[in-house]
């Protein structure tokens, strides 16, 4: 969580603040409609903030992932070596679909000619 703020909390504030930056010129004009967006606009991203940098990642600390779990190259190295695994357990197992080709008279050809 502690890193998950550090790199990413920062990012997500500074487009908040840039966003009610421009929400609060909006807030100023005189047409209903800039306004009335202005206030969309501010309040969605009041919100957003409060909602993903405190209570999510205080859910997070609470119940969220520990270890490897949700770590993604943990992830990709288990299905690889799974997939691999299983390919050479095909590729070395049966051998009838893999035998070497012979001629008429039962003799192994090489594979070059």
């Amino acid at each position: 969580v502690t890193h998950s703020l550090t790199t990413m909390g920062i990012t997500v504030f500074a487009g908040a603040i840039t966003t009610l930056g421009a929400g609060i010129f909006m807030l100023l004009c005189q047409l209903t409609f800039f306004t009335k967006m202005a206030a969309l606009i501010t309040s969605t991203i009041v919100f957003a903030v409060l909602y993903s940098l405190f209570f999510f990642m205080s859910l997070l600390a609470l119940v969220g992932p520990t270890g490897t779990c949700g770590d993604l190259h943990h992830l990709y190295r288990l299905v690889m070596h799974r997939c691999c695994q299983s390919r050479g357990a095909k590729a070395s197992g049966a051998g009838s679909s893999m035998a070497a080709p012979t001629s008429p008279a039962g003799v192994a050809q090489d594979a070059s000619t």
